[in-house]
């Protein structure tokens, strides 16, 4: 399942076996004259981040707006953060630190991942799964960390040469 936006339309593309795509239309994104209005796009075109009611309200592009969750905690504790995923209701915010991997449970709304790496490429987050999947990236070896939204726990693993492309 993908989420694509086409001159500011949002579309399911579904895969059916054996060799069928199946692309449906969800929402328009709220524009005028070519402009977002109220509507940023985010995070490789995936997440979306509108302020409602004077909060600021992020929400993957494929959920409806409503049902976006509160960033509830102050700039200030998000500085130098990027959202890397939405987690089973939660945001989730990568942070560049000089050490190994930490986690910070900022609010019910918000989880902080500190990590060494500075580029990472691929994020994966099922809600079906309390595991999200950070695939960082070097100039010769790839490294896996896996965050355990229930433990809020880390295992990260260093690999030489793996193409993560999918």
């Amino acid at each position: 399942l993908y989420f694509i936006i086409i001159l500011f339309e949002i579309y399911t593309a579904k895969f059916h076996p054996p060799n069928e795509i199946r692309i449906t239309f969800v929402r328009k994104l709220e524009i005028e004259k070519r402009e977002l209005q109220g509507e940023s796009i985010i995070h490789s075109g995936m997440l979306i981040s509108r302020e409602i009611n004077g909060k600021e309200v992020i929400y993957r592009a494929c959920d409806d707006p409503k049902n976006g969750i509160i960033v509830d905690v102050e700039e200030e504790k998000l500085r130098g953060c990027e959202i890397s995923a939405i987690h089973r209701g939660r945001l989730i915010y990568a942070r560049l630190s000089s050490t190994c991997e930490t986690v910070i449970n900022l609010s019910p709304n918000i989880i902080v991942v500190n990590t060494q790496y500075s580029n990472i490429q691929k994020i994966f987050a099922d809600d079906d799964s309390p595991l999200v999947f950070f695939c960082p990236f070097e100039s010769n070896s790839c490294s896996l960390f896996v965050l355990d939204t229930t433990t809020m726990g880390i295992l990260s693993i260093k690999l030489p040469r793996v193409n993560w492309n999918y």
